[in-house]
């Protein structure tokens, strides 16, 4: 009788190989996929970027798919960070995967600084060198702006002092690069004409911002002096502003 179990149990377990072969190398595979379907389906949005970590890390083939068009790397940053997107244009070849990585970065940058923010000045106005951690952060400035407006877009109350910080951090990053416009702008000789709009300003007022005012500078000026004067007079707004 043992025997005979034995036989049969000997029988059961190469069916049972076979079997598992065959749907190995079926058309019911994930690998064996097309191409196009296994994009379509990374794609779907119900995967997030964790998830499509581990699927690039079972085999080659899901690897290339992930990775070669670059689309379902575009996908998940779109998803994650869709206020982005804008600044990409169609045509420019840009490596998905590694623009997702910088831009996480940069996000974890941001919320180390801001968190850095509420342990030093919980009592006292952020004074102007606290701010040089700032100017030293790598990465393109936008995904620190973007960062910033995460945390002011938090739900309800919470974490009413990140966003406080985060809000002085924002406008600090926008004065800059307004201020920057404009000595780029004083430096272009005086018979050059043309137009600069700089970003729209947003100057705190009465513990919150003010309508959103656009810098606007014409660029031939009659003399150095004229410029000077629009340099000294955006000084002023600023140390007003503070």
């Amino acid at each position: 009788m043992a025997s005979v179990a034995g036989d049969s149990a000997m029988e059961v377990v190469p069916a049972l190989a076979e079997e598992a072969a065959a749907e190995a190398t079926g058309p019911s595979c994930l690998v064996q996929l097309p191409g196009e379907v296994l994009e379509y389906i990374l794609c779907s949005g119900s995967l997030t970027a964790l998830d499509i970590g581990r699927v690039s890390s079972t085999c080659r083939r899901l690897r290339e798919v992930c990775q070669s068009s670059g689309q379902v790397w575009k996908e998940q940053f779109r998803v994650r960070w869709p206020s982005l997107m804008k600044h990409y244009s169609p045509t420019d070849y840009v490596n998905r995967l590694e623009e997702y990585k910088v831009r996480q970065k940069a996000g974890l940058e941001a919320r180390k600084i801001v968190a850095s923010f509420s342990k030093r000045f919980f009592s006292e106005h952020v004074p102007c060198n606290g701010f040089s951690d700032i100017e030293n952060l790598e990465g393109p400035e936008i995904f620190f702006e973007d960062e910033l407006v995460c945390i002011l877009n938090m739900e309800g109350r919470k974490a009413l002092t990140w966003k406080y910080y985060a809000k002085k951090i924002l406008y600090y990053l926008r004065q800059q690069k307004i201020l920057n416009n404009l000595k780029a702008f004083l430096q272009q000789p005086d018979d050059y004409e043309s137009y600069l709009e700089g970003r729209p300003v947003c100057l705190p007022v009465g513990g919150g911002f003010a309508a959103e005012q656009p810098l606007r500078a014409r660029s031939n000026c009659s003399s150095r002096r004229e410029k000077k004067a629009v340099l000294v007079g955006f000084r002023r707004g600023r140390q007003h502003s503070k």
